[in-house]
């Protein structure tokens, strides 16, 4: 289990989603991370990077959920996946 969990919900974010995770693995000094995204059924770009990122990163988990759901809902989905 990883040191530290980035717990990361993304709604119709792709516009800037890209340059975030790129910043968040670039400039994490601690090696003992991950970072879990989840996508509820988001309409946008989100599920094409996400899965960019989960496929060359493996300390990056992808979740996409097919129902829109609550912020609340898809951090805690997020945080039981940790």
């Amino acid at each position: 289990m990883p040191k530290v969990s980035y717990l990361v919900s993304t709604y119709d974010s792709g516009s800037f989603l890209d340059a975030h995770l790129a910043n968040l693995i670039e400039h994490q000094t601690d090696p003992d991370f991950e970072v879990v995204i989840v996508n509820p059924a988001s309409p946008g770009t989100d599920d094409i990077i996400a899965q960019k990122w989960a496929s060359i990163a493996a300390r990056i988990k992808y979740i996409y959920h097919d129902v829109r759901e609550p912020y609340g809902a898809s951090r805690l989905r997020a945080w039981r996946a940790a």
